[in-house]
């Protein structure tokens, strides 16, 4: 049904003709616009400017004829229904402007309301069959482009197998995944199970039984032969499609390479297991070695790791291969004949691969026919040599190369390997640099004990000469004199307890201090520790207090050095606190330590110096002017003895308030021998 009016040119030079046209339209009420032109040009410049719903127009016209102006509208792909109007007898020409392309034709005589209007709604009609039609059509070939597209340029690969005839039609990119250019091949299910990894054949047909029975989703990850004649990691997925009766006809689904993936998990877990390898021992000659056997068979079927002389040159210290009794053959080629790749990277510093060697460049990589023979024996198919290498300095070489499974290495391989190798040139270097530090270690300790032995022989001279001097009784001093010998006794005894903590340092850090220990009073212990320290409290007017928990007072530990670890942290409390009172408490910490807590009212310390107070020579004020003396060794002996006991020292402290060390110590030492 049409509902808008439609719009009608009628082209003809006759104004008697167009006004019975017009009144026939009118005498059958159709709803239309109609515009008037008398030639063959008025009528092309009018359907250029309008759209119009029909055309009525005359064969014969003043500019030409409309056999020709149907022609010329169609040539010009204007789309319209075209009636054209002829005079008595004109059947032949009739003939003629249908097959130009009009779509109908009325004799001028035979013009009525019923006729006319017959003939222009079966044109109006057709002509949007036929547009309705071409639409269609249009969009079909549009959704079949686009699905091409989609199926074409799809990163997975898409297939259909129809179970009937036993076919499977495949993308490009299926063909992609196993290696074969387009139209290369004609897939069918024997290929597919050709091409399948052996162990994960059965698994793969069972499966597919079951989805095709209904009582399984299919679904499952496989591995596939590349024509390169490695195995692809590959998922699959699909759906079988059902007649009415629920009989499968055909298996759809698409197939995804997730090689990449898989080869990042294995290098993320390969970088995992190297780092442990790498820094589990100092030997980096004995972890090179494992690390060689770590890259095979996982990264090349064959490797070689050399290591620098004095002379930078290359010493290869370790060999592995996927078979182990080929390594004698490596260790030729390495032998009086070095591989030119090693040389090379020595010399340059920088890494150097060929993915594909083609046996012209095996000949002419070969120094010799020994060499290309022994290549030839081990398979030398692709290589990746990287260096060693620190900011100064190179370290060695690895050689990875594949062979025996025609794998070959890409440009993301050797960034993977040569970050590999920059690790191990790291855990080379850091094992160094610990070996030169601990040897550095052991001479400043040795000559520190060497110093400090060698100065509390004339420092005992200083003090004993000077307490027999402020003893003698035959000879009369001045007050003035004795002032000065004190000094010399007091300064000469400071000196020889910074002599006895520089040398009790240089032992810890060589661990050559070994604690004895025995049973003793820990109650008794404090006690007597804090009575020979009482005059100094005395000084200030300082109480010195004992709060004791213990059930159970006897302890195993070292006599002397545990006295040591109370007077250090007894003298510090004495030492920072001006008013209020010292206390050290006595507790049970259940069920096998005990805990000494040294608690003063003093200065306190800033929570930001609260972490640096156990390093060795520091102090919480560090200028020349400070008010309070000492080198700054006392806590750090204090933790060195009780990390050696077995124990833990910890500080709690406000300035202006007062500090509380807490030493959580066990019952009974362990034997430190």
């Amino acid at each position: 049904m049409i509902d808008d009016p439609l719009t009608i040119l009628v082209v003809e030079d006759d104004e008697i003709d167009r006004m019975a046209v017009r009144r026939a339209l009118k005498k059958a009420e159709v709803d239309f616009v109609m515009v008037e032109t008398e030639t063959c040009q008025g009528a092309l410049e009018q359907l250029t400017r309008t759209r119009f719903d029909c055309v009525f127009l005359d064969y014969r016209l003043p500019d030409g004829n409309g056999l020709d102006l149907i022609r010329t509208i169609r040539d010009r792909q204007i789309k319209i229904p075209l009636i054209a109007l002829t005079g008595q007898g004109d059947e032949q020409i009739a003939v003629e402007l249908m097959k130009a392309g009009a779509s109908d034709y009325l004799s001028k005589s035979k013009v009525s309301p019923d006729t006319l209007c017959r003939s222009l709604f079966s044109a109006v009609r057709v002509y949007s069959a036929e547009q309705e039609a071409q639409e269609a059509n249009q969009r079909l070939l549009e959704s079949e482009e686009r699905y091409r597209l989609v199926v074409e340029g799809s990163h997975d690969g898409i297939w259909d197998w129809d179970l009937q005839r036993q076919t499977i039609y495949g993308n490009d990119r299926l063909l992609a995944i196993v290696g074969f250019s387009p139209n290369a091949v004609v897939i069918t299910p024997k290929l597919i199970l050709k091409l399948l990894h052996p162990d994960d054949r059965p698994y793969l047909l069972h499966l597919v039984q079951e989805h095709l029975k209904g009582r399984a989703e299919f679904a499952l990850e496989f591995r596939i032969r590349h024509q390169s004649g490695e195995y692809h990691y590959c998922t699959v997925r699909g759906k079988a499609q059902r007649d009415r009766t629920g009989t499968p006809f055909r298996l759809s689904g698409v197939v995804s390479d997730i090689t990449e993936r898989k080869r990042t998990e294995e290098r993320s877990r390969f970088l995992a297991s190297a780092t442990t390898l790498l820094s589990a021992t100092l030997d980096y000659q004995t972890t090179l070695k494992n690390l060689a056997h770590l890259i095979v068979p996982h990264l090349a079927d064959w490797c070689t790791i050399n290591l620098a002389e004095p002379n930078k040159s290359p010493h290869l210290i370790a060999v592995a291969h996927v078979h182990p009794e080929q390594e004698t053959l490596v260790w030729q080629l390495q032998g009086d004949n070095r591989t030119p790749q090693t040389t090379q990277v020595f010399q340059t510093g920088q890494s150097v691969a060929c993915f594909e060697v083609s046996p012209a460049l095996l000949s002419e990589l070969s120094v010799s026919p020994q060499q290309q023979d022994l290549l030839t024996q081990l398979k030398f198919s692709s290589y990746i040599c990287v260096p060693l290498r620190t900011r100064e300095r190179i370290l060695g070489s690895i050689l990875c190369v594949w062979g025996q499974s025609s794998r070959h290495y890409n440009q993301e391989e050797l960034e993977f390997i040569e970050d590999l190798a920059y690790r191990a040139a790291l855990a080379i270097e850091n094992a160094r640099l610990y070996k030169e530090a601990q040897e550095a270690a052991r001479m400043k300790a040795q000559f520190l004990a060497m110093m400090s032995h060698e100065l509390r022989t004339p420092m005992n001279a200083i003090i004993g000469f000077s307490q027999v001097l402020l003893r003698q009784r035959s000879g009369t001093l001045t007050r003035r004199q004795i002032q000065m010998i004190e000094s010399i006794h007091n300064n000469g005894k400071n000196l020889l307890t910074l002599i006895n903590d520089i040398l009790d340092l240089s032992k810890i850090e060589a661990h050559h201090l070994i604690l004895k220990p025995e049973i003793l009073n820990l109650e008794q212990l404090v006690a007597t520790t804090l009575d020979s320290l009482r005059p100094l409290a005395d000084e200030k007017q300082l109480p010195l207090c004992l709060e004791s928990q213990l059930q159970d007072s006897k302890i195993l530990n070292d006599r002397d050095r545990l006295r040591q670890i109370l007077i250090n942290l007894l003298s510090n409390a004495l030492k920072f606190t001006e008013t209020g009172q010292i206390t050290i408490t006595l507790r049970e910490i259940p069920p096998h330590h005990i805990q000494i807590v040294v608690q003063d009212s003093g200065i306190g310390i800033a929570p930001d110096q609260q972490a640096y107070i156990f390093d060795e020579f520091r102090q919480v004020d560090q200028t020349t002017t400070r008010k309070y003396s000492g080198t700054g060794l006392g806590l750090t002996i204090t933790k060195s003895l009780v990390d050696l006991m077995g124990g833990t020292i910890t500080v709690e402290s406000q300035l202006e308030q007062g500090s509380v060390f807490c030493v959580t110590l066990p019952r009974h030492l362990a034997s430190t021998t």
